[in-house]
C-alpha cells in the first residue's frame, strides 16, 4: 500500500508538470551547485527552539520578497541571512572593495569555500546595476505579501471554540523602497483565534546614509552586539551548519524589524554613526526604546512571568497584553583594525513600569537591569578567536571565548568555552547553550568540516555541558550533552546523499513509580536520517528521507521509538512550482515525535511534528509567471490511526510595484 501511494503522489506530481511546463524553460541552475536545496532544510533541522524556527522562517521569506543587492549591502545586511557567518560576509564585502561591483552572483564562487556558501545565499542576494540616473532606478518599489491559512473544521486539530475570534491566521507585509537611502515597511498578523482588531501591527523607516550617519532606525527594530550575553534581540538560527555550529555569534546589527515575533523587538529609535574609512574604523550606535511587553500580573499590580506566544484568541490572553513596559536605553562602541580583528562594548539600562517578581526562582527579577560587557574578535593567520564578557549591575557575570581555525584548505575546526553563572539574569541576552535563557551554564563545544575528496564531506558538533543549579527541567545539579555527525556525498552532479547521527543527553524530574514524588533521571533522545536527492531532469528533482528515533527514560526503565519515511517530487519550471509529497509514520509517544521537512507558504514552519502511529501527504503549488505577482496554495491532510486528524489549507500573494 506504501509504494502504491507514494506512486500515485509522483504520477500527480508528473501529470502537473507536464501541463504546466509545456512551452516553459526551467529556470537556470546554477551550474556545479552542490546543495540541490538541501540547504533551507538543513538549517531548520539544527534549531531545537520551536519560537527560533519560527522567526528564521520568516526571515526567510523576508529575504526572498526583498533580496540583498550584493553592490550596496553592508555588513548587517549580509549577516541577515540566517546561518551567513561573520568571516563569509567580510569576505564577500573585501572582494567588493577590492574587485569592484559584483556582475554576477557567481562571483562568490572564487571566494574561500565559495561554492558551498552561494549554494546557501543565492536565492536571497541579487545584483543590480549602479544607479545610472534614468527613471527605473530612481522609481520608488513596493512589495506587498499576504498569507491565510488554517485548519479546516471537521478535524480534531480544529481550532478551539472558546476563542474570541476567528479560526484562520493572517500576515500581510508591505515593504516600500523610496530611495536607495530610504526605505520604510509595515506588517500585520493575526492568529488563529484572534480577533481581527487583536492583530500584531509593526512598522519602521529606515535611512541609509554614505557619511558619518551610517543607519537611522525609527520604529521597531532589532540590536544585536558581540555573542549576545549583553543584547540579543534578532533571529537566532541556532546551531548552524557551519563548523562553528553556530558557537560564534556574527557580532553587531542594528535592522529594522518585520518578523511576527511579538516578543523579540524593540520599539523606539536607533543611529548608527561611524569614522572615514581608514586602518582604524569606528562605529557607534545609539538606541532608545519603550517597548510593550506580555506579562502575567498578580493582585499587587507585579509582574509574575513573561508571556511570550503572542496568541491572544480569549479573554484571559488578552488580560495578559501590553500590561507592562520596558524603557531601555544602549550603546555600542566598535573599533575595527583593518585586517587585523575587532573590539567592541556594549552597555544598556532599562526599567519595568511593574516591579517584575517571578513566581519561580528562575529569571530576571526587580523593576531595573543593567549590563555591561566587552567583545573581541582578532584574526591570527588561519584562525580567528572570538569571545566576551558581561556583568550586571548586581554582580552576576558570565563569559565565553573560543577559536575558529583552517588547519588547511580541506580542514575547519573550532572550539569555545563558556561560563554563565548562576546569578546572572540578563533578559536580553541570547547567547549560545543548551537553554533558552543564558544563565546557569558550563560547557565545552567543539566543531569540525572535513572535505574528505571526491564529494564526500564529514561534519557536525560535540557539545558538553553542566547545570549547576536548578532549572526548569531539573531542582538539582545535572549535566547535559549534544553530539551530531553528518556525512555528505555527491556520487553524481545530480545527487545528493547525506546520513546524520544525533545524541542528546539529559536529567530531568521524572514521576516515580508508584508515588506522586519526582526524582532525577536520565533522559537519551538518539536519532538517524538518511536523505536523498536526485535530480531526475532539470524540470524535476526526488527526495527520500528515512528517519528512526528513541527516548530513552532511565525512570522508569522505558525506550519509546519511532520511524518515519517520507517521498516528494518537486517540478520547478519557468513560473511554475510544485511539489506533492507524502509521509509515513509511527512513534510510541510524543516524547519521540519527528519533523517531516515539507515545501511550504513562504514564512511558514516546514516541519509539523508527527506522533502516533499514520500519514501525511501535500501539495505545495505556486505560480510566478509575471514579474510583478506571485501566488501560492498549500493543501495537507494528515491521518493517525486512518482518521484525518487536521486538514491544512493556506493561499499566498505577492505583489510588486
Amino acid at each position: 500500500m506504501i509504494l502504491r501511494t507514494i506512486r500515485r503522489v509522483h504520477a500527480l506530481a508528473l501529470a502537473f508538470a507536464v501541463c504546466c511546463g509545456s512551452g516553459a524553460r526551467a529556470q537556470d541552475p546554477v551550474p556545479g551547485n552542490p546543495s540541490l536545496g538541501a540547504s533551507e532544510e538543513e538549517l531548520f533541522e539544527l534549531i531545537d527552539d520551536e519560537e527560533a524556527t519560527v522567526n528564521v522562517a520568516e526571515m526567510l521569506s523576508w529575504l526572498h520578497e526583498n533580496p540583498i543587492d550584493l553592490n550596496s549591502a553592508q555588513r548587517e545586511d549580509l549577516l541577515s541571512i540566517p546561518g551567513m557567518t561573520g568571516e563569509e560576509a567580510d569576505a564577500i564585502l573585501h572582494s567588493r572593495e577590492s574587485e569592484g561591483q559584483f556582475a554576477s552572483v557567481a562571483r562568490i564562487r572564487r571566494l574561500p569555500g565559495g561554492e558551498e556558501i552561494l549554494g546557501r545565499i543565492r536565492r536571497y542576494v541579487f545584483v543590480r546595476r549602479k544607479d545610472t540616473g534614468r527613471l527605473e532606478d530612481r522609481i520608488p518599489t513596493m512589495v506587498i505579501s499576504s498569507r491565510l491559512s488554517g485548519f479546516l473544521p471537521g478535524t480534531a486539530l480544529s481550532p478551539d471554540p472558546w476563542t474570541l475570534g476567528s479560526h484562520a491566521k493572517s500576515l500581510s507585509r508591505m515593504a516600500v523602497r523610496l530611495s536607495n537611502h530610504v526605505k520604510l515597511g509595515l506588517l500585520f498578523e493575526k492568529d488563529a483565534g484572534e480577533r481581527f482588531r487583536d492583530g500584531f501591527s509593526s512598522g519602521y523607516i529606515s535611512f541609509r546614509g554614505n557619511g558619518a550617519i551610517e543607519q537611522i532606525l525609527v520604529g521597531d527594530f532589532s540590536a544585536d552586539a558581540g555573542q549576545g550575553l549583553v543584547l540579543w534581540r534578532g533571529t537566532d538560527a541556532g546551531r548552524n551548519g557551519g563548523v562553528a555550529g553556530g558557537i560564534r555569534k556574527s557580532g553587531a546589527r542594528l535592522l529594522p524589524y518585520h518578523m511576527a515575533d511579538e516578543a523579540h523587538y524593540l520599539r523606539g529609535g536607533a543611529i548608527a554613526l561611524k569614522s572615514k574609512p581608514s586602518s582604524l574604523y569606528v562605529r557607534c550606535v545609539l538606541l532608545a526604546s519603550r517597548t510593550p511587553l506580555a506579562a502575567t500580573v498578580n493582585e499587587d499590580g507585579e509582574v509574575t512571568s513573561f508571556y511570550s506566544s503572542g496568541l491572544f484568541g480569549t479573554a484571559a490572553e488578552l488580560e495578559k497584553r501590553n500590561s507592562v513596559h520596558e524603557f531601555l536605553a544602549g550603546t555600542r562602541l566598535e573599533c575595527t583594525l583593518q585586517g587585523r580583528g575587532t573590539v567592541g562594548l556594549t552597555y544598556y539600562r532599562s526599567a519595568f513600569d511593574r516591579a517584575v517578581k517571578p513566581g519561580s526562582c528562575f529569571g530576571f527579577s526587580g523593576e531595573r537591569s543593567q549590563v555591561a560587557g566587552g567583545d573581541f574578535g582578532v584574526a591570527l593567520g588561519g584562525a580567528t578567536f572570538f569571545g566576551e564578557i558581561a556583568r550586571t549591575a548586581d554582580g552576576g557575570t558570565s563569559s565565553i571565548a573560543g577559536v575558529v581555525m583552517s588547519l588547511d584548505s580541506s580542514v575547519r575546526v573550532s572550539a569555545a568555552y563558556r561560563n554563565y553563572s548562576t546569578d546572572f539574569n540578563n533578559p536580553h541576552a541570547r547567547a549560545y547553550g543548551v537553554q533558552a535563557n543564558t544563565t546557569n551554564e558550563r560547557g565545552v563545544s567543539i566543531g569540525w568540516q572535513l572535505a574528505l575528496g571526491q564529494g564526500i564531506a564529514l561534519r557536525g558538533y560535540a557539545d558538553q555541558c553542566k547545570i549547576p543549579g536548578s532549572s526548569y527541567s531539573s531542582f538539582l545539579p545535572h549535566t547535559a550533552s549534544d553530539l551530531r555527525v553528518e556525512i555528505t556525498a555527491l556520487p553524481a552532479a545530480d545527487m545528493r546523499l547525506s546520513l546524520a547521527l544525533r545524541i542528546r543527553k539529559s536529567e530531568i524530574m521524572q514521576p516515580k513509580p508508584g508515588c506522586s514524588s519526582h526524582v532525577q533521571g536520565d533522559l537519551t533522545k538518539s536519532g538517524v536520517r538518511f536523505t536523498g536527492r536526485m535530480r531526475i531532469t532539470p524540470h524535476l528533482e526526488a527526495k527520500t528521507r528515512i528517519e528512526h528515533g528513541a527516548a530513552q527514560f532511565a525512570i522508569p526503565n522505558q525506550v519509546d521509538k519511532g520511524t518515519m519515511i517520507s517521498q516528494a517530487l518537486s517540478y520547478e519550471g519557468r513560473g511554475t512550482e510544485c511539489e506533492c509529497g507524502v509521509t509515513f509514520y509511527e512513534t510510541d509517544s510524543y516524547d519521540v515525535c519527528l519533523f517531516d521537512y515539507e515545501g511550504n507558504l513562504r514564512g511558514a514552519v516546514p516541519s509539523p511534528p508527527l506522533y502516533g502511529r499514520g500519514s501525511r501527504w501535500h501539495m505545495l503549488v505556486s505560480w510566478d509567471s509575471f514579474p510583478w505577482v506571485r501566488l501560492a496554495v498549500k493543501y495537507a491532510v494528515t491521518l493517525r490511526e486512518r482518521n484525518p486528524i487536521a486538514r491544512e489549507l493556506g493561499v499566498q500573494a505577492e505583489v510588486r510595484f
